[in-house]
């Protein structure tokens, strides 16, 4: 262990740390005890952190839209350390929802009781607060700082501590330093409160987060929490250098869909896709970025194909059928009242037109954030083969999103690649990209998953591409390569 870098390594985990990673701190402080003797175990924790930090680096804080307000969480575990029986003392102040400052650390001396350990804890928490009161009063960024901070607690002893004065065996050490609680709030700088229905935020919760694997710290597996359309786009030239840094930084695609599903979107959010939608323009399709916009004749003559557009843009594709108005000639044919009468629809008469997804036809959005890996990896350990594929001009699912899953599955099941990477053909044309794993089975190499990319298709495939779509399904229904050049 005398060539390993332990202390250096520590060194740059409290960096990130102290500027954007208070997530690690718990664990940084176990690791960072044993920095004059490390063991091979602690090298191997401080690398799981390293790893940790890697792979959560697009994962940040999310501070909701509503008004700004600062709440304080404290707590207490009680003869926590079996060497000096001393307690652990936690706090954490969020912002919207999200942790802006925490600590972690064993008292300074024993307490007798909970309530007293409640109480130190919480005195400690009462000058975090009044220090974040004057330093964001200055910074003139939440209006509310102006009045008394929330400081919960759950335990309702330390309150009555803090209220009034009663009898306290060390009143030496009460008096010099967690006796403070009360003055503070007698010029309610901070409020106690008993914290009935909401469940307490646990600071120690954090040395559970190292241990956890990958899939149970990210919702992989939803499209919509793989934040690659961001690249997708940068690399089209469809947004500029400092949108890309936006996303990646501030709000990304799964951020974004996120927090809309669940009535949270902030600020920051709405400004970063309001940046991409104005440098995308009102004119292009995400479902096809080479599909011209309709020139109706009607009323919504130069108006992109909105609803329309995104569920059937790719029927319009120019080389197969070369009309882009197409479906909004479709939805028109589908409200006439003849039309409608053939078909024994709108028998009621309704007032309003009819629409695709409309009324009760909606997507689920409360399933977007499940995590489908683990569902995916049993379809493939059962012998059923999986094709994924993506149409290079959808930035809806881009390809690159498609990827990423692809080799997450090949990875997490061990799947060895048979085919490189390299161009599929539809009869005589490059029909796009392809890539297969699979594994040996009774001496034969077995093709399991499959990952393709179509040429020049958009996010509905067989509309878009229907040539290129029948060679690849052909191909997958009789589980056989997709055609490629011959050497």
């Amino acid at each position: 262990m005398n060539r390993i870098p332990y202390a250096n390594a520590v060194g740059a985990i409290m960096y990130t740390m102290t500027c954007t990673r208070p997530d690690v701190a718990y664990a940084l402080g176990v690791t960072s005890r044993y920095q004059a003797d490390p063991g091979e175990e602690h090298w191997k924790v401080v690398k799981t952190i390293l790893k940790y930090l890697r792979r959560t680096k697009d994962q940040f804080l999310i501070y909701g839209d509503s008004d700004l307000k600062i709440e304080g969480y404290t707590d207490a575990s009680f003869a926590s350390d079996k060497d000096d029986s001393k307690s652990i003392s936690g706090y954490v102040f969020t912002l919207n929802g999200g942790a802006v400052s925490s600590k972690s650390s064993k008292q300074a001396t024993v307490a007798d009781s909970v309530t007293e350990a409640e109480y130190i804890a919480a005195s400690e928490a009462a000058k975090e607060a009044v220090w974040m009161k004057k330093f964001i009063s200055e910074l003139s960024v939440v209006p509310s700082i102006e009045e008394s901070v929330p400081l919960l607690c759950d335990n309702t002893g330390a309150i009555a501590q803090a209220k009034e004065a009663r009898s306290h065996q060390k009143s030496k050490h009460g008096l010099r330093r967690y006796h403070l609680i009360r003055a503070l709030l007698n010029v309610e700088t901070s409020e106690f409160k008993r914290l009935m229905e909401r469940k307490m935020q646990q600071i120690h919760s954090l040395k559970h987060l190292v241990s956890k694997s990958l899939h149970e710290t990210l919702d992989l597996g939803n499209i919509n929490s793989i934040p690659n359309t961001d690249d997708y786009l940068w690399t089209h030239g469809a947004i500029s250098d400092e949108t890309l840094s936006l996303e990646r930084t501030v709000c990304n695609d799964s951020t974004y869909m996120r927090l809309t599903v669940r009535g949270r979107r902030s600020q920051g959010c709405d400004y970063v896709f309001s940046r991409v939608s104005d440098e995308i323009g009102a004119d292009v399709e995400h479902d096809d970025l080479l599909l011209p916009k309709c020139l109706s004749s009607s009323s919504a003559q130069f108006r992109p194909l909105g609803l329309h557009g995104k569920i059937h843009a790719a029927i319009a594709r120019r080389a197969n059928i070369g009309d882009p108005c197409l479906p909004e000639r479709i939805f028109t044919y589908l409200n006439r009242p003849d039309v409608q009468k053939a078909l024994h629809a709108n028998t009621t008469h309704l007032p309003y037109l009819w629409h695709s997804c409309s009324g009760p036809l909606q997507y689920q959005q409360d399933n977007l954030d499940l995590n489908i890996i683990p569902l995916v990896l049993d379809i493939l350990k059962e012998g059923i083969p999986i094709l994924l594929f993506s149409g290079d001009q959808d930035s809806l699912i881009p390809l690159t999103q498609t990827r990423t899953i692809a080799n997450i599955l090949a990875k997490d099941a061990k799947l060895l690649t048979m085919d490189k990477y390299g161009p599929w053909y539809d009869g005589k044309q490059v029909g796009g990209w392809s890539q297969s794993f699979g594994e040996e089975r009774d001496g034969k190499n077995v093709t399991s998953l499959t990952y393709a990319t179509v040429r020049g298709a958009a996010h509905e495939v067989p509309f878009s591409s229907p040539s290129q779509a029948l060679t690849l399904f052909l191909s997958f229904l009789k589980g056989s390569a997709l055609p490629r050049p011959h050497a």
